[in-house]
């Protein structure tokens, strides 16, 4: 579970809100009075995100990270012969960040994800 970026309390329910013009992840009572730019949903089976804008709100399912996305980058890396530190090179990454990718010891971040997906032609999202 997630915690709000201003008052630490674990969340279920992530507004993400912006607060002097910095985009923050806040729960449900921080976010009050503030300007949201969007809410997100979580739950155990599915991500759902609510996308509010000044016409209607719209609601669409995220494609969420395979369990074993660790392995899979490992493997797609070797069977490319590709060395760790090569890998985070063309990806502008450090080599201790992949090193923990692989490891799942870290969730990679969506933009990284999509990186990975492309330079190693493997699939870690499922719907």
């Amino acid at each position: 579970m997630e915690e709000c970026e201003l008052c630490g309390r674990s969340m279920e329910t992530i507004h993400i809100v912006e607060v002097e013009g910095v985009e923050l992840r806040v729960c449900v009572k921080c976010a009050s009075g503030k300007k949201i730019i969007y809410k997100a949903d979580m739950s155990i089976k599915e991500k759902r995100i609510v996308v509010h804008n000044s016409t209607s709100s719209k609601e669409f399912e995220q494609p969420e990270l395979v369990l074993d996305y660790g392995m899979r980058i490992k493997k797609a890396r070797e069977k490319m012969k590709i060395p760790t530190k090569v890998l985070a090179e063309m990806l502008n990454e450090k080599e201790s960040f992949i090193t923990r990718i692989e490891k799942e010891k870290t969730v990679p971040p969506d933009i990284l994800v999509t990186k990975l997906e492309k330079t190693l032609n493997i699939k870690l999202k499922e719907e």
